[in-house]
């Protein structure tokens, strides 16, 4: 903690969107603690209260012309919008953020601007840990020269506002508010010359001027992530062609620029690979660790996104008592759900074990472990389809192994009938299953069979796959486990079978058959190359229902 808020050595200041992530050094063995915020927002860079230097129109008009920045010369073409690219960062080779912009016509029509949206999420130390993200989102409006007119900054993290920032520049001046995680807001104003930018006025000199070996650049950008509002000169130098390696494998030879932001004590110096066009592909920060953002496709960053939300999100627990008193093993349970957000009637799905009954329109009755006659299980909608059987990333049906796995646990079953290769293949996984606390990261079902070793996640995909391999149609189902010993209900996924013309629950994670433990909130079959995305509904009711609590013992 003493080396997190050592300001002096470990403040950087990494330009989001543009050479890489707005982030603070910390200790690589800890994550980055809430105390930060305030040197995520105040770096060593001193604020200038009255603006920069005073320049003349002149001089900037003549700065303008050498550059080659001309004002009616477009970066990116209208006709082409909207523009949406993604960048991973990484520090010492490991993965620690990612970013997505979008660049798109302002709503404005009558005003030819452009509308940059740019969402960065930190959600690893320094180490690759999960960490809660810390989400930043920047939308402003931008001249299609790259000239800011107006900004919206916010900083949220695992859900919960930290600070909020917006202005407009009039005449000259920039005009913002700033409010802070306790609601407190206080108005400033800033003197904004011609020819400041905002977050993506570099790529716009860069891809409408583009450089040649030799060349400098000099300019001024406004950058919100200080707390109060910077504008900070930065100078470019175009070096030499260089080979290097991008983020698919290639090897591409770019123009190297060395960056300096800020002065040069105080700044942060990058270096820049642009292509012929002037569009940037890699950046690397110099100073101290250096910090690698590199440009990936936007399924690579979705992942991502959905991944972060994921790991902020299963680590949520329901007090289903006052005391932690525990809870009978087997005997049914009431339950109350209580929500403003979502409808908890509608949360929860009615099974045989399951009854579920509106009580209000923000509160619902469960009831686990008594039979409900009018369970949704053998109805013709909720019949197995072919996807029930299907080979996929995430359930691997046809991969030899898991045919090997199956029939080693099966062994003398393995001629058996299908309710009983299911339970045998369920108690055998158990019995052989290591595992692992609660993780954000979702290993490959392979990876999990050969190791015999997961979370819930990948113990009911394994089971699916060994299922499906024995022509047994199998789903995933998701929703809440009940801890009987310390009465807590927490997000936990499980296995249905299609067995006798009806629907058979397995857990591979737990020693006795499901009964009154288990919620079911949904199910799918596992399809899909992104396995954060099959729980994110699910996983967005948990977040936004407010309250689960025992009724009774029926």
């Amino acid at each position: 903690m003493r080396d997190c808020l050592n300001q002096n050595r470990y403040s950087r200041i990494l330009l989001v969107g543009i050479v890489g992530l707005c982030l603070i050094g910390c200790n690589g063995q800890e994550p980055l603690p809430g105390e930060l915020r305030r040197q995520l927002l105040e770096t060593e860079i001193p604020v200038n209260q009255s603006g920069p230097p005073e320049v003349t129109q002149e001089e900037l008009d003549a700065q303008a012309a050498a550059l080659g920045m001309v004002s009616d010369r477009e970066w990116v073409s209208i006709d082409s919008l909207p523009w949406t690219y993604a960048e991973v960062q990484y520090r010492g080779g490991v993965r620690v953020s990612f970013s997505k912009v979008t660049v798109q016509r302002s709503d404005i029509a009558e005003f030819k601007q452009f509308k940059v949206i740019q969402e960065d999420v930190i959600d690893r130390d320094f180490s690759g840990n999960a960490i809660p993200p810390r989400m930043i989102r920047y939308e402003s409006l931008e001249r299609p020269t790259g000239e800011l007119t107006s900004f919206k900054y916010s900083v949220t993290v695992d859900g919960k506002s930290e600070f909020e920032m917006e202005g407009r520049v009039i005449f000259g001046q920039l005009e913002y508010s700033r409010r802070d995680e306790l609601g407190k807001s206080t108005r400033h104003k800033l003197a904004f010359p011609k020819e400041t930018w905002g977050r993506q006025g570099l790529l716009s000199l860069l891809q409408r001027s583009p450089m040649q070996p030799g060349q400098v650049y000099r300019a001024q950008v406004f950058l919100p992530q200080f707390g109060m509002g910077e504008i900070i000169p930065i100078q470019l130098e175009a070096k030499q062609m260089d080979l290097t390696t991008l983020a698919s494998g290639q090897v591409q030879e770019l123009l190297m620029i060395e960056a300096q932001f800020g002065k040069p004590e105080t700044g942060v110096k990058s270096r820049l690979w642009v292509d012929a066009s002037g569009r940037l592909q890699k950046s690397m920060t110099l100073t101290d660790a250096p910090i690698l953002q590199l440009q990936v496709d936007l399924a690579t960053v979705q992942r991502l996104a959905d991944q972060a939300q994921f790991g902020s999100t299963i680590s949520r627990q329901f007090e289903l008592t006052a005391n932690d008193q525990p809870l009978p093993e087997s005997q049914p349970l009431k339950l109350r759900a209580y929500s403003l957000d979502v409808d908890p009637f509608q949360s929860f799905l009615i099974t045989t074990r399951q009854q579920v009954r509106s009580t209000s329109a923000s509160h619902s009755e469960i009831t686990l472990g008594e039979v409900n006659p009018t369970g949704n299980t053998a109805a013709e909608t909720d019949r197995p389809d072919e996807s029930m059987l299907a080979d996929g990333p995430l359930i691997p049906t046809e991969h030899p192994f898991i045919a090997e796995l199956a029939n080693e646990l099966l062994g003398q079953y393995v001629q058996a009938s299908e309710e009983q290769r299911a339970e045998v293949l369920r108690q055998e996984l158990y019995k052989t299953w290591t595992l692992t606390p609660r993780s954000a990261e979702i290993a490959s079902t392979l990876e999990a069979a050969r190791s015999r070793t997961g979370g819930n996640i990948e113990a009911a995909c394994l089971l699916a796959a060994m299922l499906r391999q024995q022509k047994i149609p199998a789903r995933l189902v998701a929703g809440l486990l009940i801890d009987a010993k310390t009465a807590k209900a927490s997000f936990h996924v499980w296995t249905q079978a299609w067995v006798n013309q009806t629907w058979v629950e397995l857990d591979a994670t737990q020693q006795e058959p499901i009964g009154t433990r288990h919620l079911i909130m949904a199910v799918n079959s596992g399809a899909g190359n992104n396995p954060y995305q099959l729980w994110m509904p699910t996983l967005k009711v948990i977040r936004d229902i407010s309250d689960i609590s025992l009724v009774q013992r029926p």
